[in-house]
C-alpha cells in the first residue's frame, strides 16, 4: 500500500500527516472518530470530484452521495482496531458517476492508544489497469528499441558491403546482361538501409516545442488522411473547447496521421465511421508518472478490429495485420508520442477499435508510480 512509503506514528501532528498524504499518488482521506473529513489529498479530490471548499471538516455523507460502503468498513476497523482492505468496491462520486475502487482503511491512535480516526486509501481499479498497461507498453518499447539498435547496426554493415560489391560489379560486368540485376540489388539495399534507419528511430528527433492548437492539427490530419484514401470517409468530431499542447508540430501531425490512417484502412471495406474525441482528463498516469491533468484524444473506428493474435504487440516494428502493411506506422507514432512525454494505448474488439493518446499538462506532481 502507498501508506507504507511513509512512517506514520501514533501522535503524529495533523499538519505532519496532511503534508505527507499530499505526496502520495493514491487517494487518501483522513476521517475523525466521528466520520468527519479532516483532510483529503489532491488525488482523492480528483478521484471523487471534490472541490477545495467542500473537502474538510464535514461529514463524509455530505460530500459523497452513498458513503455506506466506506462507513461499513470504517465500523469494522473501529471494532477490530486493525487495517482492513476490500477489493472492487463500488462508489458513487459527487458528480453521480460510479467507479470501482480497492479500499484500504487504517486506524489512527493517540500516544495513549485512544482511537482518533482512520486513513482511507482508495485505488481506482481502472487507473491501476491503465498504469499496468502503460508500464507494459513502456517496458516493451524500451526493450524493443534496444534490440532494434543492436540488430540494426548488424544489418547495415553487410548491406553496405553488398551495395559496394554490386557497384564494383557494375563497372566490371556487361550491362546488357547483368545491369538490371545489379541495379535491383543496389535499389533493394538502399531500401533496406532506409528501413533500418527508420527502425532505429531517426525520424523521431524533435526540432522544437511550441504551443499548438490541437483541434487545428486534428482537422489538418483528417484532411490529409481522407485525401490519401481517395474515398469519402465519415469522421465525427467531438471536441472540447480549444485545447493547446506544447510540442513539435511535425511530430504531433505524424502521430495522428499514422493512427488515423490505420483507422481509415480498417473501415475501408465496411463503410464504417470514425469518431475523434478530445478532452482534459483529471488525474492520468502516463508512462510511470501521475499527472493531475492530461490532454486525452480518442480516435474510435468501427472497423473489423485488430487481430487478437497481434494486439499486444501492435506497437512493435514490423507487426501488422494487413498484407500490404509495413508495420512501422504505429511504432513510429508511439516513439513520437513518448518523445513528447505522451503515450498511446489501444482497446480493440470486433467492430470497435479505440486509440487513446495522452499528453501531460505541466509537470508530474508526484514521484513515478
Amino acid at each position: 500500500m502507498a501508506l507504507n512509503k511513509f512512517n506514520y506514528k501514533a501522535g503524529d501532528s495533523r499538519s505532519e500527516i496532511n503534508i505527507e498524504i499530499d505526496k502520495i499518488n493514491t487517494a487518501i482521506i483522513k476521517l475523525s472518530s466521528e466520520d468527519v473529513v479532516l483532510n483529503m489529498n489532491r488525488a482523492a479530490q480528483h478521484l471523487l470530484r471534490i472541490s477545495d471548499g467542500r473537502k474538510n471538516f464535514v461529514k463524509l455523507s455530505k460530500i459523497l452521495p452513498a458513503p455506506m460502503q466506506i462507513l461499513r468498513i470504517v465500523t469494522k476497523v473501529k471494532e477490530s482496531e486493525r487495517s482492513i482492505t476490500e477489493r472492487e468496491l463500488l462508489l458513487t462520486r459527487s458528480d453521480g458517476m460510479n467507479l470501482s475502487v480497492d479500499c484500504s482503511i487504517t486506524p489512527l491512535f493517540s500516544k495513549e492508544r485512544i482511537f482518533e480516526g482512520v486513513l482511507v486509501e482508495l485505488f481506482d481499479v481502472e487507473q491501476f489497469k491503465e498504469i499496468k498497461m502503460a508500464t507494459e507498453l513502456t517496458e516493451q518499447s524500451d526493450a524493443w528499441d534496444k534490440i532494434v539498435k543492436e540488430l540494426g547496426h548488424e544489418i547495415k554493415n553487410p548491406l553496405t558491403g553488398i551495395k559496394g560489391a554490386a557497384q564494383l560489379l557494375e563497372q566490371e560486368l556487361p550491362k546488357n546482361r547483368f545491369g538490371d540485376y545489379l541495379e535491383k540489388i543496389i535499389q533493394e539495399t538502399d531500401r533496406l538501409s532506409k528501413l533500418v534507419d527508420r527502425m532505429l528511430g531517426g525520424p523521431v528527433k524533435l526540432i522544437k516545442k511550441e504551443p499548438i492548437n490541437l483541434h487545428e492539427i486534428l482537422d489538418h490530419v483528417c484532411f490529409l488522411a481522407c485525401s490519401e484514401s481517395g474515398e469519402k470517409i465519415s469522421i465525427e468530431k467531438k471536441y472540447q473547447p480549444p485545447i493547446f499542447l506544447r510540442g513539435d508540430r511535425d511530430a504531433i501531425i505524424q502521430i495522428f496521421l499514422n493512427i488515423l490512417t490505420n483507422s481509415v484502412q480498417a473501415i475501408k471495406d465496411n463503410e464504417g465511421n470514425i469518431t475523434i474525441e478530445t478532452k482534459i482528463k483529471l488525474g492520468a498516469t502516463i508512462g510511470r508518472k501521475y499527472y493531475s491533468e492530461a490532454i486525452e484524444i480518442k480516435i474510435i473506428d468501427n472497423g473489423k478490429g485488430i487481430d487478437p493474435r497481434i494486439r499486444d504487440s501492435i506497437f512493435l516494428p514490423l507487426v501488422s495485420d494487413k498484407s500490404d502493411g509495413s508495420g512501422l506506422g504505429l511504432p513510429i507514432a508511439q516513439k513520437l508520442a513518448k518523445s513528447s512525454n505522451g503515450l498511446i494505448s489501444i482497446e480493440s474488439h470486433p467492430l470497435l477499435t479505440v486509440f487513446v493518446v495522452r499528453f501531460p499538462i505541466g509537470e508530474s506532481n508526484n514521484e513515478s508510480v
